[in-house]
């Protein structure tokens, strides 16, 4: 099935790289997917950095990449807000890249008491004040967004931080509210790309490490999907979930012999 598909949508943290550091074989699968000419983009919850510093890591890792080979969260909150028009008077919890990209995008970024809306990412910046103007907020009644709901995000050894949905749950714990959340396991990300793209739902592999996201994503989009254990998920995880991908791999490295 794999040899077929013509637009990989991967994850990447926990999926292609620990950190600074690519999974062994990352690199052999882009160069085959460039020999073969089939399309990548890197669709990820992490919300905490730029495109602009995903190019340049993953330039430095070695793989070819330009703007177009990514669709982040971020992105997708953009997109949301606009459509929504809930792009004024934001307050952000967040890291001042992600802050950065909103701006930049036409989103009116404000203090907390001018905040109608609060938008939550994965905030590697966070500090006690922010956590504490988000529950004023909440208790206020402001529209609650959040880009992902990935509750750990895997760094170097098997470890891990906690993410975006992490934070979200300490805020539920004092405030009993939950967020909308933009990123995957929404299939919106997927469709988002399949429609600018002209790809069908049969040409399209979502390849990632998480059930709860990247996996859950793929089924709510009708698309093939790909699960690695190189990230959150073990073998263990698999005997419980509603979200059993259509392969599992114990890496990317794997993929390279099914296309």
């Amino acid at each position: 099935m794999l040899k077929n598909k013509k637009l990989f949508l991967f994850d990447m943290d926990g999926t292609i790289y620990h950190e600074d550091k690519l999974i062994n074989g990352a690199l052999e699968l882009f160069s085959l997917l460039e020999e073969k000419n089939k399309e990548y983009i890197f669709i990820t919850n992490n919300s905490s950095k730029s495109i602009e510093v995903y190019l340049e890591k993953l330039k430095k890792m070695g793989i070819k990449v330009s703007r177009d080979n990514f669709f982040t969260s971020a992105q997708a909150t953009i997109i949301y807000l606009k459509e929504n028009k809930l792009d004024k008077n934001v307050y952000i919890v967040g890291t001042e890249a992600f802050k950065k990209e909103l701006k930049e995008n036409g989103i009116e970024i404000v203090e907390k008491d001018k905040a109608k809306n609060l938008i939550v990412g994965f905030d590697t910046e966070l500090h006690y004040k922010k956590l504490e103007d988000a529950c004023s907020l909440l208790f206020d009644g402001v529209n609650y967004i959040a880009t992902n709901p990935d509750l750990a995000c895997p760094i170097k050894d098997k470890k891990f931080i906690p993410d975006c949905g992490s934070i979200c749950e300490m805020l539920y714990l004092v405030t009993k509210r939950y967020p909308f959340y933009i990123g995957k396991p929404r299939k919106e990300m997927v469709e988002i790309l399949m429609k600018e793209k002209g790809y069908r739902r049969e040409d399209i592999v979502v390849i990632g490490d998480r059930l709860y996201t990247d996996i859950a994503c793929g089924i709510n989009a009708g698309v093939t999907s790909v699960l690695v254990l190189t990230g959150e998920t073990t073998k263990e995880d698999l005997k419980t979930t509603n979200y059993l991908p259509d392969f599992v791999f114990e890496s990317v490295k794997e993929i390279i012999k099914e296309i």
